[in-house]
């Protein structure tokens, strides 16, 4: 869960049960955000990870969209665990939460961020052909 209109991983809240969500609902007097989480995530090098496209709408009318052919990729700093949802360097992969972690320019991936380029050759690495752009 997260509070409406937040950012940088602000008020983000991870909860295994529906009476955790309802307690934080209610201990607040503001809207909130939720959304399921993935129980079974796709990992790369055992790390969460989201993928940022920008997007630009034009015309809401019409609802034209324009998406940036590149997008780039975050990764959590610390290894998926989901027995503890209260690690957010596990679980969250904002930066502004990131470069809060001791270990955070120590990471196997640089700056715990690929570019689409690395994660097309990643995938063709996993399947032997190009997924990313067909």
């Amino acid at each position: 869960m997260k509070p409406h209109l937040s950012s940088r991983g602000r008020g983000i809240y991870c909860y295994g049960s529906l009476e955790g969500i309802l307690k934080q609902v209610k201990s607040k007097n503001a809207q909130w955000l939720a959304q399921k989480y993935m129980e079974n995530p796709l990992l790369i090098k055992n790390k969460k990870f989201d993928i940022r496209q920008w997007a630009l709408i034009s015309d809401w009318d019409n609802f034209v969209v324009w998406f940036y052919d590149e997008c780039y990729i975050r990764f959590s700093v610390r290894d998926y665990d989901p027995e503890n949802l209260k690690n957010r360097f596990s679980h969250l992969t904002n930066y502004s939460i990131s470069k809060k972690a001791t270990d955070f320019h120590e990471q196997e991936i640089e700056g715990n961020m690929w570019s689409s380029g690395e994660f097309a050759d990643y995938l063709t690495t996993l399947t032997g052909k190009d997924v990313f752009r067909e």
